[in-house]
């Protein structure tokens, strides 16, 4: 007898955060200018990139100024 498997459900891989709870993984994140520093860039080799579409690079010096962007994990 053939065991039933669940169909895909993309809804399970679903890795969307906001920069407030990536912050919280990576600390490093709050010690950088980003005048300075692309947060886009940044975080690529952390396996992340930015998805919002209202990001804006270099606008502002803080991390928590970028806390509601979103960002999703590299796969």
């Amino acid at each position: 007898m053939k065991k039933k498997t669940n169909a895909f459900n993309p809804n399970d891989f679903d890795s969307t955060i906001t920069v407030k709870k990536l912050v919280v993984e990576f600390e490093q994140l709050k010690s950088l200018d980003f005048k300075k520093v692309s947060l886009a860039q940044t975080i690529i080799p952390l396996n992340y990139e930015v998805i919002s579409s209202d990001y804006v690079d270099f606008a502002f010096s803080r991390i928590e100024d970028y806390y509601g962007v979103e960002v999703d994990r590299i796969v």
